[in-house]
């Protein structure tokens, strides 16, 4: 999947989102305009997110789950082997569609802390997305 982002700030956001964020928020190093690939997609307090890596300077930044409204979707093709798993309960509907370690819930968090391990699964599906999504 491909989304073309349209803003990088809470200006752009749902009323919904902000209760998960402000309008003041900061979706750095986003960039208006630029096209990224979806690795995964979360359902967090009810609001959509992608999981994307911005690029700062030219130069991949790490991996991090951005609100769905500040992108456009440009084609929504997703990879074969995409996995789905619900983790909603009575506080929070959650859910995660992606490869087959990030809807692992420990995965998921140790990608989100940075963990070098977790970064390390990622780059190998990162590729393999890639591929998949230049042979579709």
């Amino acid at each position: 999947m491909k989304v073309k982002c349209l803003a990088a700030n809470g200006q752009a956001l749902y009323p919904r989102t902000l209760k998960l964020h402000n309008r003041e928020s900061k979706f750095a190093p986003l960039e208006p305009g630029e096209v990224y690939t979806v690795y995964g997609i979360e359902l967090w307090k009810g609001n959509l997110h992608y999981l994307v890596v911005p690029r700062y300077k030219g130069v991949d930044q790490n991996p991090s789950f951005n609100p769905a409204e500040l992108f456009e979707v440009v084609d929504g093709r997703i990879p074969d082997d995409w996995h789905y798993t619900w983790l909603g309960n009575s506080e929070a509907d959650e859910a995660i569609w992606g490869y087959r370690e990030l809807i692992d819930p420990a995965h998921h968090d140790d990608l989100q802390e940075r963990d070098p391990e977790a970064l390390k699964i990622f780059k190998t599906r990162r590729q393999e997305i890639d591929q998949s999504l230049a042979t579709k």
